[in-house]
Formats: structure tokens, sequence, C-alpha cells
């Protein structure tokens, strides 16, 4: 190895490096005081989860409209997910968890959709909504 093929190196290690500690920063230090996941069934919500008060994990079942499907969902302070769900196609599980202001979980068949809302602390226009 050279010395100039080490400098390289060297840069392109240190940009990778301030890169993930600036993006584990922005993420951790800049989240709003009160975010909440507001689950809602054709339209209509169903019930509010405030992180900030929630004290352990919460776990409940939502059923559809005709009472023989359900929604599993589970509320934890990192977030809140659906662990199970009758439905065919799993996407709603398959989602993942969500605790950021604007994420949200849809399961169609069901309709059931779940949002994180909230005042961003960050409250600049991003490169998205330019």
């Amino acid at each position: 190895m050279k010395k100039g093929d080490k400098l390289i190196f060297s840069v392109i290690l240190i940009i990778t490096v301030v890169g993930f500690l600036g993006t584990y920063f922005y993420k951790n230090f800049t989240k709003s005081e009160d975010t909440i996941a507001v689950i809602k069934q054709d339209g209509k919500v169903i019930k509010e989860i405030n992180f900030k008060t929630l004290d352990k994990e919460e776990e409940f079942i939502i059923y559809s409209a005709d009472k023989q499907h359900y929604n599993k969902i589970v509320a934890t302070k990192d977030g809140v997910y659906i662990s199970e769900a009758d439905c065919p196609d799993q996407v709603c599980v398959k989602s993942g968890i969500i605790s950021e202001v604007g994420d949200t979980v849809v399961c169609l068949p069901f309709r059931l959709m779940i949002a994180i809302e909230g005042e961003k602390a960050n409250k600049e226009i991003d490169a998205t909504t330019y």
C-alpha cells in the first residue's frame, strides 16, 4: 500500500465515521417530546398512545368490522408495531417498529392505520419538501 492509498483510505474512513455519528446524534437528540401513536380504523381514532407517559409494554388486539380478523399491536417506549395479523399479505407485520414523527403502518385489508404524530423538533424545510 502506497502513501497516497493510505491517505485516501483514511479520508474515506473519517467521512464514514463522521456520517454515522452525525446520523446517530441527529436521531437521538432531535426527537420531539410529545410524540403519540394514533391508531385509526375506517378513519375513526381507536386509540392514542403517548410515548412519554408509557410506563411498560402495552399489547392489545383490534378486530376488523366483522369481528373475524384481527391485528395484534405492541407499544413500547421505543415505538409501536403490529406483531401479528391474520391478513393474507402480512405487509403490516413486515413494516416493523415505527417511532419517528410521520412514520405509518397500514393494514389495507382491515382498514387499520397507525401513524406517529407530534411536533418535529427540527422545523426546517428538508430536501423532500423543497
